[in-house]
């Protein structure tokens, strides 16, 4: 599958984090005569460390002595494509409105639905405002919602009971809109429910889990012929240093 420029903007960003790890290994000792010498064996040491590697296609590598795996966040932005979903990645939040709006605009979405009062003044703010409060009365909209966590063996996107709408949405939406950070990427769904657990301090009552279909998780609340939405785009912000 050929790379879309937001996965590399991930890999670049992992190579970034990397190499920081590495000069953290490289402070010269100022008081030995054999300084050199000993800066070279600790930047060695350094360069043999496991490190997951973003470019397994790639030859030559052996210089950054990392091993083949990728870092979760990749292999979500891989995954969720597989199976129809666009991934986006925002450097920032700014970033992230930014491509709101023109998503927005050039797909002539109409009104944008949020129960995030914020997201609407910031959006109001930079002189969009087709966004509201909510939902409509018909099925088929475009909204945005915030999720519990990010799937990266499946692509899929985890939606507690604590997500504002993100039932509703899930089964009634037409485009939705998932903002997720990268902190927020887990391996195994499992992992994602320990996660959400730790910080929650409580197992979610019921959850949505949205990949190729929408999955619900209850005992007591059921979507009406869930389906997934025709067109999902997580907007992956970064939050790592």
């Amino acid at each position: 599958m050929a790379l879309t420029t937001d996965i590399l903007h991930l890999q670049i960003r992992w190579l970034y984090r990397h190499f920081l790890s590495i000069m953290k290994h490289i402070t010269p000792p100022m008081d030995e005569s054999s300084s050199k010498l000993h800066i070279l064996q600790r930047i060695r040491e350094a360069l043999q460390e496991k490190t997951p590697n973003p470019y397994p296609n790639i030859e030559n590598n052996s210089f950054l002595g990392v091993s083949q795996e990728e870092y979760p966040e990749i292999v979500f932005a891989k995954k969720i494509q597989e199976w129809g979903g666009k991934f986006i990645y925002c450097a920032n939040r700014q970033e992230f409105l930014c491509c709101i709006i023109r998503i927005a605009v050039e797909r002539k979405l109409g009104t944008l639905y949020t129960p995030d009062q914020s997201l609407i003044n910031n959006l109001n703010n930079m002189g969009f405002h087709n966004v509201a409060l909510g939902k409509p009365d018909i099925d088929g909209y475009a909204a945005i919602c915030f999720c519990d966590g990010l799937v990266a063996e499946s692509g899929s996107i985890f939606l507690s009971d604590e997500v504002p709408f993100g039932h509703i949405y899930a089964g009634t939406a037409g485009c939705l809109f998932i903002i997720a950070t990268t902190s927020q990427v887990s391996n195994t769904l499992t992992d994602a429910l320990q996660a959400f657990e730790q910080a929650s301090g409580y197992f979610p009552k019921s959850s949505v889990l949205i990949n190729n279909q929408v999955s619900v998780y209850s005992p007591d609340f059921s979507l009406q012929q869930p389906s997934i939405p025709h067109h999902v785009f997580v907007m992956m912000i970064e939050d790592k240093d």
